[in-house]
């Protein structure tokens, strides 16, 4: 490699504490990090390895990890890193989603997208732009969105066949994290705005502005630290899919045992018949596309082979499958109908 000359200013800036570097987390009371919990493997040392950013992201997270009245929650799980050390795994406090309820979804469970009304949620908080006041309202519309609820034999309403179901709080230790990111007019919530004060370089707020844009960037949706492209909620099965708001086509493609490209243009007027008839939990789409699937030879058929054959004949040499006006037909007509659809021999008959 050819020799590299490095100005003052990038060897201060290489020097400096705030520049991405590789390091272990200490998490805990008597840590920096004394928000969080680790749920990491600890026979895996790298899984509580990472890279500066994420531990300046986590320090941020815990501050803005806040009620609704401005006290501390829980604190947040550490589930780990990748192998660049540059993502956050977030895990899921089962004081809030039993493990049963994180592996599986409940049968009963609404699926909002599939709902006439939409599960509460209206166009207006429906926008694709960032609200911390919206977030919070939305949030609280899943706990525990289940048809029965309770469930039998319980009187708590956060319950359900497979234990407690309070998304709405596990929706909440991510809000803390995204709303770290975003610079918004919501006094006291910990948004990036309000995190000046954590950036230890620089003597002036300028100063620290800049640092904290380089780490941060700058407070919006699409110039902020986190990709929403790359961001997942809940979990894909063996075969890539999983139920979200409604059916996706990679969803669809998995329940067929199908590929996308073959079944993307049924992903929109099936969502449109569940979402009209009501077919708007597990159960209830595990039986409907049970059904389509069998019909339709997994969406490849689209006209109904009834195997209506004129000429069965029973043990007895009845014949079995001429109705209606075929009792009497003449052996021409029988002829010429043998070969049609099953539409036309049901129309004639």
């Amino acid at each position: 490699m050819p020799p590299i000359t490095l100005t003052a200013n990038d060897l201060s800036w290489l020097s400096a504490y705030n520049a991405p570097h590789w390091m272990q987390y200490r998490l805990g009371e008597s840590s920096p990090l004394n928000g969080w919990v680790d749920k990491t493997d600890r026979e895996t040392p790298r899984a509580f390895m990472g890279v500066s950013w994420i531990y300046d992201l986590m320090i941020a997270s815990q501050n803005a990890n806040t009620t609704d009245e401005g006290h501390p929650r829980a604190a947040l799980w550490f589930a780990g890193t990748n192998r660049l050390g540059n993502r956050l795994n977030l895990g899921i406090n089962t004081s809030y989603v039993s493990k049963q309820n994180q592996e599986q979804i409940d049968g009963d469970e609404w699926l909002f997208g599939l709902r006439a009304d939409n599960g509460g949620i209206t166009s207006e908080l429906d926008r694709g732009i960032w609200n911390y006041n919206h977030s919070i309202f939305l949030s609280k519309t899943l706990e525990n969105p289940n048809r029965r609820k309770p469930v039998d034999g319980s009187t708590d309403a956060l319950t359900n066949s497979r234990g407690i179901n309070d998304q709405s709080q596990a929706l909440r230790d991510f809000l803390a994290v995204y709303a770290s990111t975003q610079a918004d007019n919501v006094p006291d919530n910990g948004s990036l705005d309000e995190q000046i004060g954590t950036i230890q370089s620089g003597k002036t707020n300028d100063q620290r502005q800049i640092i904290q844009v380089a780490l941060f960037g700058d407070g919006t949706q699409a110039g902020g630290l986190i990709d929403n492209g790359s961001l997942l909620l809940g979990g894909l099965d063996d075969h890539m899919g999983g139920i979200g708001a409604h059916l996706s086509a990679e969803t669809l493609a998995a329940i067929m045992d199908s590929t996308i490209e073959k079944v993307d243009n049924w992903v929109r007027p099936i969502n449109d018949a569940m979402k009209k008839f009501g077919i708007s939990t597990p159960k209830r789409i595990a039986a409907f596309l049970a059904n389509v699937s069998k019909e339709t030879g997994r969406l490849n058929l689209l006209a109904e082979n009834t195997n209506w054959n004129l000429n069965a004949v029973d043990m007895y040499g009845h014949y079995t499958q001429r109705f209606g006006q075929f009792r009497t037909a003449t052996t021409a007509t029988i002829l010429a109908y043998q070969t049609q659809s099953g539409d036309n021999k049901a129309d004639y008959a």
